[in-house]
């Protein structure tokens, strides 16, 4: 009996094992001039902004890619990206991959067809400076957090929490699973949702 229960164990464990898959890290970082306004849309990860007194939108995010096997990891840094721009007023840093659909209207909806075989995820730290707007965006794994920012905003989760502290401005605070924590040092300029 004593011998079985290793063996036993070991075809329990085996499986497990074996779809383990693989995991890599990365720190992206990005420095541009300040604009009115900083997008953050993000699918699988936290996103955290702190206002300062400088004049530039200063990114750090940490890419991290699990995957079933070395092909899907292959697949998911072909296909999933941060795509950086700034026009109109606006800095932006859009996490884009086959999980997005691009619509005619400009929209740009999230869907899942499927277990692709790997999740990407970032971890935003931004630094702005201290009057910017600010419109941050996540789906998974992830909470938003905002300090130190005054401008108007947009803080949209759906599976975690946001914690906005030292802010003004107004706008719309919405969570679907996870609180929601506002701490203003001015009252809104407008009227705001949460």
């Amino acid at each position: 009996m004593r011998l079985r229960v290793p063996v036993v164990c070991l075809f329990c464990i085996a499986p497990f094992l074996l779809r383990a898959g693989v995991e890599e890290k990365q720190t992206i970082r990005k420095t541009l001039p300040a604009l009115q306004r900083v997008e953050v849309n993000n699918i699988w990860g936290s996103i955290r902004v702190s206002g300062y007194d400088g004049g530039e939108v200063q990114m750090s995010a940490i890419e991290t890619i699990r995957a079933d096997s070395p092909s899907k990891l292959a697949e998911a840094k072909r296909d999933v990206k941060i795509d950086i721009s700034q026009q109109d007023g606006n800095t932006r840093f859009y996490v884009d991959g086959p999980f997005r659909d691009h619509c005619k209207d400009g929209s740009h909806n999230v869907h899942w067809d499927g277990d692709p075989g790997y999740t990407v995820k970032y971890e935003f730290e931004i630094k702005v400076p201290r009057h910017t707007a600010y419109d941050l965006r996540t789906v998974n794994e992830g909470d938003i957090h905002v300090e130190g920012v005054t401008g108007d905003f947009s803080v949209h989760n759906v599976n975690g929490s946001i914690e906005m502290r030292s802010v003004a401005g107004s706008g719309a605070a919405r969570t679907v699973n996870g609180p929601v924590t506002v701490l203003f040092t001015a009252n809104p300029r407008s009227a705001s949702t949460f």
